[in-house]
């Protein structure tokens, strides 16, 4: 009895586990649409050694396109990139990526609310 138990309250934690930031179904859907741009601002800056003034002029040459989910956010001021999504997990937790740019991976995490 107590070995069925055991094996029973594993089966429900395995169901309530959770993904960290990025690693969620939504969150890799939203990195998936995310990472060529970081690959086109990199190449651009690669060209012309200097940072896009906005993410449009990567198109056409760059990418075909900017995606319209997820919204990424050009801070030109500081040079970060971000996006935010939903975790599709039953914690429905606020997740924001960013990048630097030039850089050619997001880092995605939960705020920490005060």
């Amino acid at each position: 009895m107590n070995k069925n138990l055991g094996i029973t309250s594993l089966l429900l934690l395995a169901g309530c586990s959770t993904y960290p930031p990025g690693a969620d179904s939504e969150g890799q859907r939203m990195l998936a649409a995310a990472t060529p741009v970081l690959d086109a601002i990199a190449k651009y800056m690669d060209d012309t050694a200097r940072p896009p003034k906005s993410l449009n002029v990567l198109v056409p040459k760059y990418l075909p396109s900017i995606p319209d989910t997820p919204k990424i956010d050009l801070n030109l001021k500081e040079n970060v990139l971000t996006f935010k999504y939903i975790q599709s997990a039953s914690h429905h937790n606020e997740v924001i990526c960013t990048a630097f740019m030039g850089e050619t991976e997001w880092s995605c995490d939960i705020p920490i609310s005060r």
